[in-house]
């Protein structure tokens, strides 16, 4: 498990919760992400790793730094969630 770190996310607190590790050389996002999008439900498909879904753990989720070097074992996004400012 990685350590949940914090980041500041316009206005808001942002955790960055956890990686998607990629596990074929036939990894692929749906679109093009930039970085900080957020993902209104969970379970959206957002890629594809050879024929396995790759979707949002959870509603709201941000997408933190989305890999353009898409190979086995590198990671292809981040997965973050907005929490309480006053956290």
């Amino acid at each position: 498990q990685y350590p949940l770190l914090r980041s500041l996310v316009g206005s808001e607190m942002c955790i960055r919760d956890r990686p998607y590790t990629i596990q074929t050389d036939s990894f692929r996002f749906t679109e093009t992400f930039t970085g900080l999008e957020v993902i209104e439900k969970a379970d959206t498909v957002i890629g594809y790793d050879g024929e396995s879904e790759v979707t949002t753990p959870y509603d709201s989720c941000v997408l933190i730094m989305p890999s353009l070097r898409q190979t086995p074992g590198a990671s292809a996004v981040r997965f973050g969630k907005f929490i309480d400012a006053k956290v």
